[in-house]
């Protein structure tokens, strides 16, 4: 069977009513040169009934009912998948009409991997924040973007995300909301006996693919629409729910656990699992070297000031860490301080642009009472034909 451009893989588990939104945006893609992998680990069979009789042949469908963590559910998918090029989407995320057209740009012009920026995002009806309520409930933001393509540079953008002790991925070349090409992951599967070498798909991904992607683009284009709901880690993270005892988190697997990188803090968070992708990566991959330039500072900073709570095994992992960062212990305490003074300036403009977003400053279009995923994907295509904002390339 000839191999598709593009496979679009949507892991999902017990979330069907938001999986089959996120699913339709892409069947929605117009073009017979994708396949969309459902990988569907829910312990019931909603979403398989609810897919059931869809008269289309993109799509292929696979249930498995035994209990998986969340990176051998990525992989089961990518796995199964044939296409040139790979990408993955969340189950309440979406993909715009021009991911096709983006990805075939790339092929035509031997990219092993494309990104875009995330212009667009979706927040579910049932998305709530600590501080802001439901004020962004069922709302579309979409943000100013150029259109314009740019030639980036794995390497680089590596560096970047080690100064940002893997809070950031920048343009980094990745499977999670972009494209890249199926022989760079086989590398890693080779090199590394895993696809997603980390306790989570997207971050360690990203660090491991870039030591094998030579060429990427940037589409600074709304591909992809993010989308954040109540029991999506990003919504966690919203309500303020997104740390505690690593134990506590059954999606994360169980090896990661096991292999706990002593330099990073030893409980769930979004810091210290993306500093957890960043080392799993880098070793596992043969970039130890690398581990040198990784932002340990800003990682403790990270923690203590977003979960101080967990103070006592922040503070107990600090030797170690100071250690193998080749730090003297009371000048990366200095330097932990100075970058806990960025995180809170950091801070302070997140509260800005959420009064923007809010209509205090007014810097974003938005679209409201949108019930999901498909409804939002579906506005903003709308509207970009209407402003006749279709992405539109050309040779760089």
């Amino acid at each position: 069977m000839t191999s598709p451009l593009l496979s679009i893989l949507i892991p999902t588990k017990d979330r069907a009513e938001g999986a089959v939104s996120s699913i339709a945006t892409a069947l929605s893609l117009p073009s017979s040169d994708v396949e969309v992998i459902v990988h569907d680990n829910s312990g019931d069979r909603r979403l398989e009934n609810a897919l059931a009789g869809l008269p289309d042949g993109r799509l292929r469908y696979y249930h498995v009912s035994q209990p998986m963590d969340v990176v051998a559910n990525f992989s089961a998918a990518t796995e199964l998948s044939r296409g040139e090029y790979v990408t993955a989407i969340g189950d309440d995320d979406g993909v715009t009409s021009s991911l096709v057209e983006a990805t075939q740009w790339g092929a035509d012009h031997d990219a092993d991997a494309i990104v875009s920026t995330r212009p667009a995002q979706y927040y579910w009806p049932d998305l709530k924040f600590r501080y802001y309520g439901s004020a962004f409930s069922g709302t579309l933001e979409i943000r100013s973007f150029t259109g314009a393509v740019s030639l980036i540079e794995p390497q680089r953008e590596l560096q970047k995300c080690l100064d940002a002790a893997g809070s950031r991925l920048f343009n980094l070349p990745r499977v999670y909301y972009g494209c890249v090409r199926r022989s760079c992951l086989e590398r890693v599967r080779e090199y590394t006996g895993r696809y997603y070498p980390g306790p989570s798909p997207d971050v360690s991904s990203a660090v491991a693919v870039s030591k094998w992607v030579k060429r990427a683009y940037c589409f600074d284009y709304p591909l992809f629409v993010p989308g954040s709901s109540r029991q999506s880690t990003a919504g966690l993270g919203a309500a303020k729910l997104h740390h505690g005892r690593l134990e506590d988190f059954p999606h994360l697997p169980a090896w990661s656990l096991k292999d706990w990188s002593e330099m990073v803090p030893r409980f769930f968070s979004g810091p210290t699992i993306w500093a957890e992708d960043v080392v799993h990566a880098l070793v596992t991959t043969g970039q130890e070297n690398l581990l040198g330039r990784f932002n340990i500072p800003l990682l403790y900073a990270l923690c203590l000031t977003f979960h101080p709570g967990h103070y006592r095994e922040i503070l107990k992992r600090f030797p170690a860490a100071a250690r193998q960062g080749g730090h003297r212990p009371a000048l990366m305490a200095l330097a932990t301080l100075c970058q806990a003074a960025r995180v809170t300036s950091w801070r302070g403009r997140a509260a800005v642009r959420r009064l923007a977003a809010l209509g205090v400053l007014h810097k974003c279009d938005r679209v409201v009472g949108l019930p999901d995923i498909r409804c939002a994907v579906d506005s903003l295509n709308e509207r970009l034909s209407c402003r006749r904002q279709r992405l539109t390339v050309c040779d760089c």
